[in-house]
């Protein structure tokens, strides 16, 4: 991790300590009792939102409620927020990579069942979005117990990917739901 990153990381711990005692109890639901799901992740291009698109409506199809949030990479894109798609583009963070305090806000205004966070590394926009996010539960594949309440165990894989996590997520719950 360069220097850079390591500064950014101490910010937003920092920031999110001070969040820490407005968030609400983490309540465990399995994937039955879920009813609306934020997916959080980021992309490199605009096409690249089309394989979450098809996340959301695999969870669609099971009669979740979804919203699609993730952080851009790009220096230019075409893709707009919608009721159900917030998008963070480079424009739209600070230098700490903190999303304008509208997005930050718009999140704050839902709430959620679970958020999937389906970045297999962290970025600043999405750990902010993920931080100002009112969930029963979130779940994603980063190894951070502070940021995440189910973990996917991602260590013994060679190669992690959104569509890795998504699966593992989304299988593990179900796997909760015929146990129960």
């Amino acid at each position: 991790m360069n220097i850079i990153n390591l500064f950014l990381e101490n910010k937003f711990l920092r920031e999110k300590k001070n969040c820490e005692n407005e968030q609400q109890e983490v309540l465990f639901l399995n994937y039955s009792e879920m009813n609306s799901v934020l997916l959080l992740f980021n992309i490199n291009s605009d096409g690249d939102i089309r394989i979450f698109e098809n996340f959301a409506d695999i969870l669609k199809k099971d009669n979740k409620k979804v919203t699609l949030c993730c952080f851009i990479d790009q220096k230019k894109s075409f893709i707009a927020s919608t009721i159900n798609k917030i998008i963070i583009k480079k424009e739209d963070i600070s230098f700490w990579g903190k999303p304008r305090k509208k997005i930050l806000d718009n999140l704050l205004a839902r709430n959620f069942d679970a958020v999937f966070l389906l970045s297999p590394k962290k970025a600043m926009p999405i750990l902010y979005a993920l931080m100002h996010t009112k969930a029963k539960i979130r779940c994603g594949g980063i190894p951070d117990p502070n940021l995440l309440d189910f973990i996917i165990d991602t260590s013994n894989t060679e190669t992690v990917d959104e569509t890795y996590i998504f699966e593992n997520i989304v299988r593990y719950l179900k796997m909760i739901n015929q146990s129960n």
